[in-house]
């Protein structure tokens, strides 16, 4: 899979992406002093072509973004990663944010009620939990943010969860195959399952939202924040490893990941992974 490390040249083109699209298109095969990103076809990247505009620069204009839970570990790095790229950005939760970030408007909401605070987002990013008073009700809250972005033609990216991806293609979902083990707190199981129950609700979407799912590494928490490595590779469904079998993604650098798909969409109704 693809090593992404962004990149700026000095007229803005993101270099490292435009490598990746000449690679898979062959542009750069006669070329031997030139890095090659990709060893074998990945066809998700198919889509890189229709995002350059004809000056050759790839699509990076600012969004007006709301992110309903962005007081938690995911939602909180992504605001943050948003408000940093100069977007406009909207933090829905239901309570006020402990340490307020510079920039960003917060509007305090229920999760059933936060609906009604996108209007005008052109990107709405779901990183609720269900636990305290929103168990049992994240499909139910997701559903219905997926109907008023697909009314508004707003795009819808979810936080999803580690246990939803598989560990090959084609095979079961990690929660269903393999589970918990023994001890794992209730709420953690509730979780899993809730993020699951969503996942399904979208793959047999008729709204026509224009959603994307995101797993993040299974060590991917507050409780094991990571570094800043400043790269990160992309998956589909299948849990990515590195070479000493360890699966982990930092809150940084999975939010990097997200804002980099916000910026120029490659990946379009379905779920994607992201690790090191």
């Amino acid at each position: 899979m693809p090593l992404i490390t962004p990149s700026l040249r000095k007229d803005g083109v993101n270099h490292n992406m435009l490598v990746l699209l000449n690679n898979f298109r062959g542009g750069l095969s006669d070329n031997k002093n030139r890095p090659r990103y990709i060893s074998k076809p990945y066809s998700a990247f198919c889509s890189y072509s229709s995002q350059l505009q004809p000056e050759g620069r790839l699509m990076n204009s600012h969004r007006t973004i709301a992110v309903i839970g962005g007081t938690g570990y995911a939602g909180s790095a992504i605001a943050r990663e948003a408000a940093k790229r100069g977007h406009a950005v909207t933090v829905v939760s239901r309570r006020a944010a402990d340490q307020p970030i510079d920039g960003i408007r917060h509007i305090t909401a229920t999760a059933a009620d936060a609906g009604a605070t996108v209007t005008g987002a052109q990107v709405v990013v779901g990183a609720l939990s269900p636990r305290g008073d929103n168990v049992g009700t994240l499909a139910q809250t997701y559903g219905k943010l997926a109907e008023l972005a697909a009314g508004a033609g707003a795009r819808l990216i979810l936080v999803g969860g580690f246990s939803c991806l598989r560990r090959t293609a084609g095979g079961p979902r990690i929660l269903e195959a393999e589970g918990f083990p023994p001890g794992t707190p209730s709420e953690l199981l509730v979780e899993a399952q809730e993020n699951l129950d969503v996942l399904n609700n979208l793959l047999t979407d008729s709204t026509g939202v224009d959603w994307l799912f995101v797993s993040p590494a299974l060590e991917f928490s507050a409780w094991a924040p990571g570094e800043d490595l400043g790269h990160y590779r992309i998956g589909n469904d299948v849990a990515l490893f590195d070479d000493n079998g360890k699966s982990a993604i930092s809150g940084i650098d999975y939010a990097r990941a997200v804002l980099d798909e916000i910026e120029t969409p490659i990946h379009h109704r379905m779920q994607i992974g992201i690790a090191y």
